[in-house]
């Protein structure tokens, strides 16, 4: 048992040093960056095909990347308070029935 444990980690460095010599021939799932993934709950986003529109993620489910999203409406202007925010549109949750929520993959 212990000798066929060790034979199997030097073929696992026997590999690796083959690879770093041809990385051509590495598989390509081997060589693929994982891609960070963004939690998307409670935040507002922008979905293709609706350009000039924002929607509120009321549900992410990751692992399926899918989302359940609100449109958000434009409703007045911030004040000069707000400081650089200042003339910007504000934006709030379309109320209930007004507007068509969107499921959409993420």
């Amino acid at each position: 048992m212990l000798r066929s444990l060790v034979g199997s980690e030097m073929c696992i460095r026997d590999r690796d040093q083959y690879y770093l010599k041809h990385p051509e021939l590495r598989l390509e799932k081997e060589t693929k960056k994982q891609k960070k993934v963004v939690p998307l709950f409670n935040k507002v986003v922008r979905v293709e095909g609706y350009p000039d529109q924002y929607f509120y993620v009321l549900t992410y489910l990751p692992d399926l990347q899918w989302c359940h999203c609100v449109p958000l409406q434009g409703r007045g202007v911030f004040d000069e308070s707000k400081g650089e925010y200042a003339g910007c549109k504000r934006w709030v949750l379309m109320p209930e029935g007004e507007g068509n929520e969107l499921d959409t993959s993420a």
